[in-house]
């Protein structure tokens, strides 16, 4: 069982996020400031300038934030982001309306690239226009550190993860972790866990079952493989599981009675790598 220590990084974890919401929350501020008020206006210079605190620092969490748009909700590694006063919702049904699917943010974004980003909104509110159009009114604003990903590009991605993805990020992530053909120095446990996060996200949660099988292949695979083997193995393992989001990890832990001893023999792997916190919630 890893030590105490790892609640230090879940208590990271959840100040990164947020520091996030705090920094969307103002961004939401700064267009509505920006609707009502003459360009430069304090409020809304000031609303951008908080903002830019938030989302700046996004190396915290992983260098680029993909921050997914459903109608009512903004989404990180597959997680809703919480927030009481209903900016947040607001700016995903604003997005939503525009036909933007995601935003992709840089580390270091700039608090002229946040207004531009309000500027390109507020434009393309007042003009009708919608997806590929503001991610090309973006790109001319000389924006280089904010991405728009319009719905167009999403409904691309989605045709092809049907033929794809579903195959393509399932079959890397257990073939990633226990292929002996694959060497260490080859593998990228936290860039698959990425890679799972986003592909839960652009299909809104769909997927989880998935993980769930080819966790529990990969936790029978385990016994099955050389003792020399199965270390480096269950080292893959336990990296890829630390950067799986708490959620995940929680929902992974949770015995299905249908899987019978392939569940268990999951829950038991994951008992060796997954954070205390991790375990008492499953547990409760």
């Amino acid at each position: 069982m890893p030590p105490t220590g790892t609640v230090d990084t879940l208590v990271a974890e959840e100040t990164a996020t947020a520091k996030i919401v705090d920094g969307l929350r103002h961004l939401y501020t700064a267009f509505q400031k920006s609707s009502i008020y003459a360009p430069g206006h304090p409020a809304a210079v000031e609303a951008i300038r908080r903002s830019s605190e938030g989302l700046a620092g996004t190396g915290s969490v992983g260098g680029s934030l993909l921050i997914s748009v459903g109608r009512d909700r903004l989404m990180l590694n597959g997680d809703t982001l919480k927030d009481d006063s209903g900016a947040l919702q607001s700016l995903a049904g604003l997005l939503h309306d525009l036909e933007v699917s995601a935003l992709l943010i840089d580390t270091g974004v700039k608090v002229d690239e946040l207004d531009g980003l309000i500027q390109t909104l507020g434009q393309a509110r007042r003009e009708g226009l919608h997806g590929n159009a503001l991610s090309e009114m973006l790109e001319r604003r000389e924006v280089h550190r904010l991405r728009i990903v319009p719905a167009e590009a999403k409904a691309e991605v989605a045709c092809e993860a049907a033929v794809e993805s579903d195959t393509d990020v399932w079959e890397s992530l257990e073939t990633m972790l226990i292929s002996t053909d694959v060497p260490d120095d080859e593998v990228a446990p936290a860039a698959i866990a990425e890679q799972v996060h986003q592909e839960l996200a652009r299909n809104e949660g769909t997927g989880l079952g998935e993980l769930h099988g080819r966790m529990q292949d990969v936790s029978r695979e385990i016994d099955s493989i050389g003792t020399e083997r199965r270390s480096h193995v269950r080292e893959r393992f336990a990296k890829f599981v630390a950067a799986l989001n708490p959620k995940l990890r929680q929902d992974l832990l949770r015995f299905d009675m249908h899987m019978g001893s392939d569940s268990l023999a999951l829950m038991t792997e994951l008992g060796d790598v997954v954070p205390e916190t991790d375990l008492l919630d499953a547990l409760q």
